[in-house]
Order: structure tokens, then sequence, then C-alpha cells
């Protein structure tokens, strides 16, 4: 049973780490805002795809960029800098020739299980230690367990009255 979990949990934190991983293509090289930017008005690029806060594309004709050829390209963007209209309008109008996409990633198996991801975890971890807990207990059950009396039965008083000191009076102000 513990392997199981164990396993489980593994399994989960890799899921997590693979789904939210962003990955790039091989051969895709990233380039800076500024060099796309001069590649734009070179009429250089053949295609953008604007994803969240980055932009991937293709160039019509490859160029040497930090001493790499590079064909295909993704350039990152500062948070939020798509999520207004001033960039997308900044962008069609300085495209030239080059084809402009939007990928709006509304994936409903990403957004509903990267959000559960981290409350399973803490269920998991909240259920795997109250077990753990209760199988201790079981395993102690095999021990005496410690009697406390609450109402003494009339003998029993008369032995803690026996060994209790008398009550002083109180002092004379």
């Amino acid at each position: 049973m513990k392997r199981y979990l164990i396993g489980l949990a593994i399994f989960l934190v890799l899921a997590f780490l693979f789904v939210t991983a962003q990955t790039r293509p091989a051969g895709e090289f990233a380039m800076p805002l500024s060099v796309f930017e001069a590649e734009l008005a070179a009429d250089n690029v053949e295609r953008v795809d604007v994803e969240g806060d980055a932009l991937v594309g293709k160039l019509r004709t490859q160029r040497t960029i930090e001493n790499q050829p590079v064909l295909t390209f993704r350039t990152a963007l500062p948070p939020g800098t798509t999520a207004g209209w001033n960039f997308m309008e900044w962008l069609l109008e300085n495209r030239r020739n080059a084809t402009v996409n939007v990928g709006n990633d509304n994936s409903l198996l990403l957004n509903i299980l990267v959000p559960l991801i981290p409350w399973l975890l803490i269920f998991f971890f909240i259920w795997f230690f109250v077990f753990r807990q209760l199988r201790k207990a079981q395993s102690n059950a095999a021990q005496p367990m410690r009697v406390i009396v609450v109402n003494p039965t009339g003998e029993q008083q008369a032995q803690q009255q026996q060994q209790q000191p008398a009550p002083t009076a109180p002092p004379f102000v």
C-alpha cells in the first residue's frame, strides 16, 4: 500500500511538471525582441503565432543570429504584453507580409487538471499521515490501556482521604 501511494505521488508530480513545462521544438531559436522587430521591419518574417506571452514564428530566409542559423524562433515578451490591444495593433500595423495567428490555449484538460494538482497533493499528504497515525494506534492496541477513574467508589474515596492531609485554616489578619 505504501509503495502504491508513493508511486501515485511521484506520478502526480511528474504529470504536473510535464503539463506545465514549456518545451521548445528542436531548432527553435530564442530570439530577442529587438532582433524580432528588426526582422519584422525587414519583411523577413513569414509567420508569427502569438502564444500567451511569447511569439513563435518562422523566417522567410535563414539568418545567422548570435552565430547560429535561425529559421524558426521564439521571442519571449514581458508578462501581460499580449493581453492588451496595443501590442496586437502594433504587430498588425508592422507585419508587412507576415501572417499573424493568435493561439488561444483553452485546453479543458489543462484548465481543470493544473489547478487541481496542488489540492490533490495536499489531500494525499493529509490522508497519508492520518492513516499512518491510525495504523500506529492499531498496532499499539495489543498493549494494555491506562485507565483513569473519574468517579471513585466508596473504598477508593476512603483511600484518597487517608492519603490527603487535612486542609489548614486561613491565617488571621
